[in-house]
């Protein structure tokens, strides 16, 4: 989902294999000669090019201060809106690898790696934006006239005999453009309206293309809806179980969407896992690398998400919301004495560190947890897996609920997850104060 593309990973998607969507054309124009005329557009306009046009706008309209000198400016818009760009589901493929996975029944592994949704259509939306700025001594609407002509149609359709005054005007041009592909014939840099005219008709046929566009939003769907996905579980008859209940399409179309989302939440709760300890392996390695003196160790770092500002006038210091050089290394190294008992009843004291607990702590989710539950699913109750015919709080391997999210770990002693201990949760630690940038104070006042 995160490619912004129709399908995504596990569907062959091309062009070629891309329905007709529908779409919305506009092309206007509007007189912005005034700070009132600009913000009078900003009421109707909320295109993301006229955000970038309006400050160039307003700088010429504000910094005008030559005697006599008028500057008339002209901002065209030309907008393309697709609907429904979707994939042809009669044409579209599911990828090798995906297909290898449901004729196996390893329905866990699919969503795992294809995810519980895939996106079937999008809307995208294109832009193509131009500001005429003209200079002028004398109040003339013949010559505002022209600019109009040419911002609508391009230097072509203008009347020979006006065509001249373009030159006294001093007109300039200049466009932007949003969701535009790049053709291999054609202009988007205009120096003369017939350059304009022919820009225009470039970034028309771009805007043409149903994959070209920034998407404004996306249909997501649960992979159940998918024909071929259909085909391959078999979902569109009646199945029993090993009990000899019968199940119907719709109640095992249900747990699939339940389970797979479950499936998503433990993927997305390991990778989180595997992303703070990567985070924590690269801090230490940053903050070992400062000078290991009492002035180093005492200076403060930067917290990101403070909005402490220190001021030597006040004395501001903002050390409550700190962490020095020495007490961040202390929190990442996370040395913690473990007392163990062997069978002869002798208890010794291990010192444990934090990056090696964070390491058996995944280890042991994925053995403990994630491995039982995954197999548990894949197992077959009958005729299908047990994926389809239960919902995932009535199996065994994965109804521990506290599993399922950031900042517990599992605990051998009580078979399920609980909150892992202060030393061990730094996630936010991490995140505020990693990479680590030494932050200099100034001087209390006197």
């Amino acid at each position: 989902m995160s490619t912004g593309a129709v399908g995504a990973l596990c569907l062959d998607v091309d062009n070629d294999s891309l329905t007709h969507p529908s779409f919305d054309y506009v092309y206007y124009f509007k007189e912005v000669d005034t700070v009132t005329d600009v913000q009078l557009v900003d009421q109707d306009e909320s295109s993301s090019t006229w955000q970038t046009t309006r400050d160039t706008i307003l700088d010429k309209i504000l910094t005008n201060s030559r005697p006599g000198v008028i500057v008339k400016s002209l901002f065209s818009m030309m907008q393309v809106d697709k609907y429904y760009v979707s994939a042809n589901e009669l044409v579209t493929t599911l990828a090798p690898e995906a297909l290898t996975l449901l004729s196996r029944g390893q329905f866990p592994q699919f969503f795992q790696n294809c995810g519980p949704n895939y996106i079937r259509s999008l809307r995208r939306k294109s832009e193509f934006s131009g500001l005429f700025t003209s200079e002028s001594t004398v109040e003339d609407t013949g010559s505002k006239n022209i600019v109009k002509a040419i911002a609508s149609t391009g230097l072509d359709q203008v009347v020979e005999d006006l065509s001249s005054k373009i030159q006294d005007l001093n007109l300039q041009i200049s466009i932007s453009v949003v969701g535009i592909k790049p053709m291999p014939h054609g202009t988007l840099a205009p120096r003369t309206p017939d350059d304009y005219a022919k820009a225009m008709d470039y970034a028309f046929k771009s805007m043409m293309d149903p994959g070209v566009g920034l998407v404004q939003s996306i249909e997501v769907v649960p992979w159940v809806n998918n024909p071929q996905f259909q085909n391959q579980a078999r979902l569109k008859k009646d199945v029993s179980s090993s009990t000899e209940i019968s199940l119907s399409p719709f109640l095992r179309r249900f747990y699939l969407i339940t389970n797979s989302e479950l499936i998503a939440k433990i993927v997305d709760t390991l990778r989180h896992r595997m992303q703070t300890f990567q985070s924590v392996v690269r801090c230490l390695t940053f903050v070992n690398n400062f000078p290991i003196d009492a002035t180093t160790n005492a200076k403060f770092l930067r917290n990101k998400y403070s909005t402490c500002a220190p001021n030597a006038s006040t004395g501001t210091h903002c050390t409550p919301n700190l962490t020095n050089v020495h007490s961040l290394r202390q929190l990442l190294i996370g040395a913690l004495p473990v007392e163990t008992t062997d069978s002869g009843g002798v208890t010794t004291t291990v010192t444990t560190y934090l990056i090696q607990r964070m390491a058996n702590n995944m280890d042991s989710y994925m053995t403990n947890y994630m491995k039982p539950c995954f197999e548990e699913m894949t197992s077959m109750d009958g005729q299908i897996s047990t994926m389809q015919t239960k919902h995932w709080a009535n199996m065994d391997g994965c109804k521990q609920v506290s599993c399922t999210f950031p900042g517990t770990k599992w605990d051998t002693s009580t078979n399920t997850c609980v909150v892992e201990g202060e030393s061990d949760g730094l996630g936010w630690t991490v995140r505020s104060m990693c990479m680590p940038s030494i932050m200099e104070f100034p001087s209390p006042p006197p």
